[in-house]
């Protein structure tokens, strides 16, 4: 060993015995530091609770007091107090924010305080620890009624007038079971009685059981999408939930998400759940009906007319929920479906194919788009099952509200309307049915008919349809946003791995941002197609379009425009051998009545159906 290494060896035992010796002398000396507090846990995380550690002692003899934080292996972190007493026994108080000397926040864990007592030449480090603690508790709703091995949500009111049972684990000491609807119209509705903790020092242990029968207030809330948050507080003041909450203390999730756990409750009073796919005339129509076991009436109805085709009054509700009816004869049509409680509505479309006659226009409803944009939770989680979202979406569901998919009344309704009214025959099919290759199909049809925003649809049913255009079809869509999103149909009528919005549609049209006005007017910019024959040359009146930005692989051969820079809205595009008429006005379906200003939506209509028949 040299000269140096023993030199610092001895220092070293030195060091050791002297430090021995000090502490021994601190343990047998008289108390100088008496009456010592400090906050046992505390969350720095800026939620205004228990932010900061509080200190305090008092001084036996006045001093000059150096508080000082150290970590666990005893380091100092920061110095929090540096002051001198003037009198025995003066109390002295201070408080730590979390922070080291640079103010950086430190780690989770334990630390304690040091006191230095400099005119004693005594220091200390009190064995009371402060635990640093801002992970927020992780409590779980881990079931709703009766549990499932497949998720899915609980359905209130339960017949009978029975509460639903809600079981919670909640590791902390401040329990609340919040109720937020989160469709529609999201919002915090009720808070739940939850039971005394069940634990020492006031802690839950065991699973909490609370239950709804969803009211508030003894009145009935309205029907819609649900779910039950967890809503626990630590010892340290952090407060933790079942599922995340966004910047509004809503319930969230990110895109394809779902909530965690299974708080997910479905209110619903009266509904309905129609084939994906058109029946035929005369054949039996099966229907899921769930009016919650009360007594209903329900009618069929050929939508725009005023008789019922079939109904049935005082309905006992059917054992296995599905309801057999006799579809009517004679021509295609799309129907409304119409169920009926003493307090509650529902109606939902139904597509007719008539039996053998095989007309030059297909009229596609876009079943796939309703249900990906219909609010309903699939999978129990709280959250409605939207393709929008990224999540997975079953095809054989009740429709939401009172049953009709959006774009419905102000598009699909008023336009198959007019094709009744106008004595215009047509076939009647479904994109399901288009991509499960069953029923009616594009083959043997002159002309298509879109009637409704067709968004989302499988790859191979896309370039079906391109394919039907560039070999000399016709196809027209009356809605917007159409054709640019993919989604995957499965074997069992699941909806999965949608797309986000491509630039093109399948058919090579660019649509853009919806224009908006008070009142826009579309002029005719040319017409070689003939698809403004018989108007007056001008669209007046409309408040929403679509333009059309741009084509790739065909040519605009009509063509309308709006706004002060001209931008078609309204155009024919030769693409192949085909021509596909974008109609970019979702408007146009509820000006077809019979006012005197619409006539050049009616022309604009006629024309259109002229084309798809030839």
């Amino acid at each position: 060993m040299t000269r140096a290494a023993t030199t610092i060896f001895i220092c070293l035992v030195g060091m050791t015995f002297g430090a021995f010796f000090l502490a021994q002398r601190l343990k047998n000396a008289p108390a100088v530091i008496q009456s010592f507090t400090a906050t046992p846990v505390f969350s720095p995380n800026n939620d205004s609770r228990k932010d900061r550690a509080y200190v305090a002692f008092n001084v036996k003899r006045p001093d000059d007091v150096l508080v000082t934080v150290v970590d666990a292996d005893g380091d100092p972190v920061d110095e929090i107090l540096s002051r001198t007493t003037t009198r025995n026994r003066e109390r002295v108080r201070a408080l730590w924010d979390g922070r080291d000397g640079d103010g950086r926040r430190v780690p989770d864990g334990t630390y304690r305080y040091r006191i230095t007592l400099r005119r004693e030449g005594r220091g200390l480090v009190f064995p009371k620890a402060v635990r640093l603690d801002t992970t927020p508790p992780r409590p779980r709703v881990t079931s709703i009624g009766v549990a499932t091995r497949t998720p899915r949500p609980e359905i209130l009111p339960v017949p009978g007038a029975r509460a639903a049972t809600i079981t919670l684990r909640a590791p902390g000491k401040r329990l609340r079971a919040l109720v937020f609807r989160t469709t529609p119209r999201p919002r915090l509705v009720n808070v739940l009685d939850v039971p005394e903790p069940d634990g020492p020092g006031g802690r839950f242990v065991r699973p909490v059981k609370v239950r709804w029968d969803g009211t508030v207030g003894r009145r009935p809330v309205g029907p819609g999408t649900y779910v039950v948050v967890a809503e626990v507080r630590d010892e340290a003041g952090n407060v933790g939930t079942s599922v995340p909450l966004d910047r509004n203390g809503l319930p969230d999730a990110a895109y394809g998400a779902v909530l965690p756990g299974r708080g997910g409750i479905t209110v619903r009073y009266a509904g309905a759940e129609p084939p994906p796919e058109a029946v035929r005339t005369g054949e039996t129509l099966r229907l899921g009906v769930d009016t919650r076991q009360r007594r209903f009436s329900w009618d069929l109805r050929r939508v725009g007319a005023s008789r019922t085709a079939r109904g049935e009054r005082a309905v006992d509700p059917p054992a296995d929920g599905m309801l057999e009816v006799q579809t009517p004869g004679g021509r295609s049509g799309l129907y409304l479906f119409t169920a009926r409680t003493a307090s509650h509505r529902t109606s939902v479309p139904v597509a007719v194919q008539a039996a053998a006659v095989q007309r030059p226009v297909l009229v596609v409803l876009p079943v796939m788009t309703w249900q990906g944009r219909n609010p309903q939770d699939d999978d129990g989680d709280g959250l409605p099952n939207l393709l929008s979202r990224g999540d997975g979406v079953r095809l054989r569901r009740v429709y939401a509200g009172d049953g009709l998919p959006a774009t419905f009344a102000g598009v699909t309704a008023p336009l198959m309307a007019w094709l009744d009214r106008t004595k215009r025959r047509y076939d009647i099919t479904t994109d399901v049915a288009l991509a499960h290759r069953r029923g009616t199909q594009l083959t043997g049809h002159r002309g298509v008919l879109v009637a409704g925003d067709l968004r989302w649809l499988p790859a191979g049913t896309q370039l079906a349809l391109r394919s039907f255009v560039a070999g000399g079809g016709k196809l027209a869509t009356v809605g917007v946003d159409n054709l640019r999103r993919q989604v995957r149909l499965t074997p069992r009528d699941r909806l999965l791995d949608p797309t986000a919005a491509a630039p093109f549609d399948a058919l090579g049209l660019r649509p853009g941002r919806l224009l908006r006005g008070d009142a826009l007017t579309l002029t005719n910019d040319r017409d070689d197609a003939g698809l403004f024959e018989g108007s007056s040359g001008q669209l007046t009146g409309f408040t929403l379009a679509e333009p059309l930005e741009q084509v790739r692989g065909g040519r605009v051969v009509s063509s309308a425009v709006a706004g002060d820079d001209n931008r078609t809205v309204v155009a024919a595009v030769r693409t192949g051998k085909g021509l596909t008429i974008h109609l970019g006005l979702p408007q146009l379906p509820s000006r077809l009545g019979r006012r005197a200003d619409d006539l050049d939506a009616r022309a604009l209509m006629r024309r259109t159906w002229t084309l798809l028949s030839r």
